[in-house]
């Protein structure tokens, strides 16, 4: 579970990460239900939050983002919030140095 302020707050969105690594589920205060998403063929293997943004881990290293906004603009629109998710970024990893 992924929160992106107290969950008191009136903006807060709360995602559940699937077990599959390939859904995750969407709550914002004041709706009924809990909105699934499907994230793409890539799973993920884990989500945090950071700055107004929900940042996913693929496991192909990539990085997939999500903005907080966006979840609770879709659920006014009653749309998938994925459906208006950007591209996926490039996860840098720096050169090792072999001391690890």
């Amino acid at each position: 579970m992924v929160l992106s302020t107290s969950p008191n707050a009136a903006n807060c969105v709360i995602v559940l990460l699937g077990s599959a690594g390939r859904h995750f589920a969407c709550w914002t205060p004041g709706v009924d239900a809990w909105q699934t998403s499907y994230l793409g063929v890539c799973a993920f293997d884990d989500a945090v939050f950071c700055n107004g943004c929900f940042y996913f881990v693929t496991s192909d290293y990539n990085i997939r983002t999500i903005n907080a906004e966006t979840i609770i603009q879709a659920r006014n629109e009653k749309v998938n919030a994925w459906d208006k998710k950007q591209p996926a970024l490039p996860l840098y990893l720096p050169p090792s140095s072999g001391n690890a």
